[in-house]
């Protein structure tokens, strides 16, 4: 088989990841160590996540990253 005869197999959605849907998410913001960091809280059919998002000098920016956060994944919640 030349290159020129070779086509590429079909593509197929992979298996893992598993993406799971959310039911609910908050972003919430806490002081550590001298930088306010944001925070957010994914509940899901399997059981809740939470992740760091983001780290700021100012409590004023991680209040604001912080609404800015959770307005964005919650859009992607079926109500």
């Amino acid at each position: 088989m030349t290159v020129a005869e070779w086509t590429a197999p079909e593509w197929h959605a992979p298996d893992f990841p598993y993406v799971e849907e959310a039911l609910s998410a908050d972003a919430h913001v806490e002081k550590e160590r001298g930088r306010w960091i944001v925070y957010l809280d994914v509940v899901l059919v399997s059981g809740a996540v939470r992740r760091k998002v983001g780290d700021y000098p100012k409590q004023s920016q991680a209040e604001q990253a912080g609404r800015i956060i959770e307005r964005n994944a919650r859009r992607f919640i079926r109500r």
